[in-house]
């Protein structure tokens, strides 16, 4: 009797062992094929929506913030038609764009047809070039499709359009004079670890908290010697004669 529950017990534990390898084998496999799925579809974005205009995104912001544009860009160069080619491949491959890029796409439509009033066409321009940049390295992160040196040149290329942005919607006519001179940036490696408050202050808080937190940002990024030489004080005035009016109004 207890050699047959003994044996009973041996088969039971063997089919047991069997089917739960079996079904471990059956899960493990299911994962790794969503897992090449998922790495297919994201190449094929990355082939359809990306490949053809990111050196155009690199190109379109060095050109607009060159420090020498008349004497080192070519005549002839309009950064204008470089993004035009940019904004219709996007509207030409929707299907691969995910929700920002469409919606800062329509945000950027608009202005075909509608005048705000408050010149925001170029930062929409500049919205909808970070939220390309910001998803394809949201998909890096999850296939690491590109190599080290790629990712950092998408990080700092996505930060620097973040803050045209930023700085269009809080000082428009600055934004070039701060940008040309990116060259001489120091604390490059802080401003990258900020970019998610520069973010939320550009999404989210009122124009008094911006004009604060971009002169902020200029100490942060300019020596009192390299403020002197490009002209950053005198913004520094205008940011403060801004601030003076608000504190009047309110």
């Amino acid at each position: 009797m207890n050699e047959i529950n003994s044996l009973s017990n041996t088969v039971l534990i063997t089919a047991s062992s069997t089917f739960l390898a079996a079904a471990l084998a059956q899960i493990i496999s299911h994962q790794l094929t969503k897992r090449r799925e998922y790495q297919n579809n994201i190449r094929e974005i990355y082939q359809s929506l990306y490949s053809e205009i990111l050196l155009d995104i690199y190109f379109y912001f060095e050109i607009k913030t060159h420090f020498r544009r008349y004497h080192d860009v070519r005549e002839g160069v309009n950064e204008e038609e470089i993004f035009d080619k940019i904004q219709k491949h996007v509207r030409g491959n929707l299907k691969y764009a995910g929700p920002d890029v469409i919606f800062q796409l329509e945000a950027y439509a608009s202005h075909e047809y509608f005048e705000d009033g408050k010149g925001n066409e170029n930062e929409s321009k500049y919205l909808l070039i970070h939220a390309l940049l910001n998803e394809l390295i949201t998909h890096q992160k999850n296939t690491k499709m590109l190599n080290r040196a790629s990712l950092k040149k998408l990080k700092l290329y996505r930060l620097y359009y973040l803050m045209l942005s930023f700085i269009n919607s809080t000082l428009v006519d600055e934004q070039m004079t701060i940008m040309r001179s990116r060259f001489m940036f120091r604390n490059q490696k802080v401003l990258m670890l900020i970019y998610p408050l520069i973010k939320v202050v550009n999404n989210r808080l009122k124009r008094g908290i911006r004009l604060r937190f971009l002169k902020f940002l200029l100490l942060l990024i300019f020596s009192k010697k390299d403020r002197e030489l490009q002209g950053i004080d005198q913004i520094f005035k205008e940011i403060n004669h801004l601030l003076y009016r608000f504190h009047k109004l309110f």
